[in-house]
């Protein structure tokens, strides 16, 4: 027998010696009492969660190296977790250690913890990067910053459902830096915005921590539930505030949702009052001096 594994363990592999076979026994003693007391007969449980875990990581981008190394469950246990033994035709374990399923199920896929080849949705690191285009820095910029060749990062950004984890570090440290510092205007900064806002691009601070990462169907589906909890002076407020904006972008993504079922209410909605044009020379007492 090729394992050094004495005990009941050893029983299972084949090995007949006496110390398995008195484990084995004590083992089966144990076994037989507690089924006849009506209680558990293992303290391992159902292996199926964990290895439906497991895949699901594996879709996501993980390795099973990287799977063992996050969970610090040996990577054998895991290989069998998922393959089985082909070699001595074994099917993948049905059963697991309480402590490997909790290590296993405690992984999570996330920005932090997905390596960086993996592939990740596209829509926090287009929207990231269309608010750095409000603030007056272009694509080409931002390219240029990352290391990346502009066609590239054009197309990756604007065309692609996903990007690799790595762009979205980088575009998400980048956003980070250059948020709050906007370009002054110009000729040049004044296109890239509008270039920007064609593609629906928000500023920064117009973004929730919480909704800038959303897909877009679960940043839709979020916004239709949070205007559905909002009350009729919300709906009202939100709606004049984005008839007020006129054609410019709105200053929330909550704003057009909100405005659009403001229509569903009973009483009309008066129109926001808009700072009077005057016609004639002379200065608008309105502005500043």
């Amino acid at each position: 027998m090729k394992t050094a594994r004495h005990g009941s363990t050893g029983y299972t592999k084949g090995c007949r010696c006496q110390v398995c076979r008195s484990s084995r026994a004590v083992h089966q003693s144990h076994r037989n009492r507690m089924k006849a007391y009506g209680r558990p007969t293992t303290d391992l449980v159902n292996a199926t969660p964990a290895r439906d875990h497991v895949r699901a990581l594996m879709v996501a981008g993980f390795s099973l190296e990287r799977i063992a190394e996050r969970s610090e469950v040996p990577l054998p246990t895991l290989n069998r977790l998922i393959y089985g033994v082909p070699s001595e035709q074994r099917a993948p374990s049905k059963r697991l250690a309480p402590r490997n399923a909790t290590a296993i199920l405690s992984v999570v896929a996330t920005l932090d913890t997905l390596p960086g080849c993996a592939l990740y949705d596209v829509a926090g690191t287009r929207r990231r990067s269309l608010s750095l285009a409000v603030a007056g820095m272009p694509l080409s910029w931002q390219a240029e910053q990352l290391g990346y060749a502009v066609t590239y990062y054009r197309r990756r950004v604007m065309g692609a459902d996903q990007v690799s984890v790595d762009m979205v570090r980088r575009v998400r440290a980048l956003h980070d830096t250059y948020w709050d510092k906007p370009r002054p205007e110009s000729p040049m900064v004044a296109r890239t915005r509008r270039w920007a806002e064609a593609q629906g691009g928000l500023p920064s601070a117009s973004w929730d921590d919480d909704l800038i990462d959303l897909p877009d169907a679960e940043l839709e589906a979020e916004l239709a539930r949070r205007v559905s909890r909002m009350s009729e002076e919300e709906l009202r407020r939100c709606s004049s505030a984005y008839k007020a904006e006129g054609r410019g972008p709105p200053r929330s993504p909550l704003l057009p949702v909100s405005g659009a079922a403001v229509c569903n209410l009973s009483d009309p909605l008066p129109d926001p009052v808009l700072p009077a044009v005057h016609t004639h020379g002379g200065p608008n007492p309105q502005e500043g001096t």
